[in-house]
């Protein structure tokens, strides 16, 4: 990332052939966590039909153009959790649709064996209150020769479970024998899903552990995996311009490092939220975006763009947004196209 100094004017797409769709599809998840908030866990959700969530991948497929691929990355909850996600990730994978996984990794290892070869990507949340180190280790010996993947290790506040934590990244720069893999500590989001949403303070042991080496990758030569294999599809670029004038673009945006430089601010910003692509959320209900730009109506009701069980009535959005929010506190959110307009004099 580029110094302080530099102005971030754009983020954009680093290939123009692929439409996201960011799918919280469940709100069911085997886990508890104590840094998770209940709602994440509690089961409300409703599972649809299979024919229903078919029938709104074929409606999105619609919309796009013919050079266009579509791409699904699923989060929860825990999208492993949806009884029908087997079933369903099957389809998907018959229909050509890349598919990206967000998962606790906690399923058997028959289950990844099964589906080793059906995903894009895979982001392996590490939560050291519920998971077995042996079982992650074999997961990701399933798993890496096949995608790309990020293991992010979730800094548990407590003792114990901070322990647990550093314990997990210093094995993994060892084992699995072999590997290609990226392994990354990541800090909790206090009264995360609420307004008072914020970084959570360590003590000043525990953040010297985690500054210590916050990330590595694990790099080994793999005849059998093209390179395209281990690329991300929705990575996005960031142009910057510096202190003399010019402009320089950074090949890859490092979303977490915007979020820890606070340069997660773009209110004012015109975002491409529902032209990149569209969020959909554990009911069924579909924004552009996670921060749901949309907005509200005269009687507080959030404007969706629609449902899925519904997928006749949905509309794809034809014109970027102006952001109204202060942060952008989301993944998926940072890496939609977006730029900042000019000031007129």
């Amino acid at each position: 990332m580029l110094s302080d100094s530099a102005e971030l004017v754009e983020i954009k797409q680093k290939y123009n052939k692929y439409f996201h769709i960011n799918w919280n599809l469940t709100n069911k998840c085997n886990f508890s966590c104590a840094y998770c908030h209940p709602y994440n866990y509690e089961g409300s959700s409703p599972s649809f039909d299979l024919d229903t969530y078919k029938n709104f991948v074929a409606r999105v497929k619609s919309y796009l153009n013919e050079d266009e691929e579509l791409v699904i990355s699923f989060t929860g909850g825990e999208p492993t959790a949806l009884p029908l996600f087997d079933d369903f990730l099957t389809w998907l994978v018959e229909e050509k649709v890349q598919v990206g996984l967000t998962t606790n990794g906690s399923k058997s290892l028959k289950f990844w064996e099964k589906h080793k070869e059906s995903f894009r990507w895979v982001s392996f949340s590490f939560h050291s209150e519920k998971t077995n180190l042996r079982h992650c280790v074999n997961v990701i010996d399933t798993l890496w020769p096949y995608t790309l993947l990020g293991v992010r290790i979730m800094m548990h506040p407590e003792q114990q479970y901070f322990d647990k934590c550093v314990e997990f990244f210093n094995i993994l720069k060892t084992e699995p024998y072999l590997g290609q893999f990226y392994v990354e500590k990541v800090p909790i989001v206090a009264d995360w899903l609420t307004e008072k949403e914020r970084p959570h303070i360590y003590t000043k042991e525990q953040q010297a552990q985690i500054d210590e080496k916050i990330a590595f990758k694990r790099k080994t030569g793999n005849f059998d995996v093209s390179f395209e294999q281990y690329s991300m599809p929705i990575d996005a670029t960031a142009v910057y311009k510096l202190a003399d004038g010019r402009y320089k673009e950074e090949t890859i945006l490092d979303t977490n490092g915007l979020y820890s430089a606070k340069k997660n601010k773009f209110k004012g910003w015109k975002c491409n939220a529902g032209i990149d692509g569209l969020f959909v959320n554990e009911l069924g209900l579909i924004s552009g975006a996670a921060c749901l730009p949309e907005g509200k109506d005269e009687n507080g009701s959030i404007k969706w763009l629609g449902r899925i069980d519904k997928p006749k009535s949905f509309r794809m959005p034809a014109y970027a947004y102006t952001c109204e929010k202060t942060h952008c506190f989301c993944n998926t959110d940072l890496i939609l196209s977006k730029f900042k307009e000019a000031v007129a004099v």
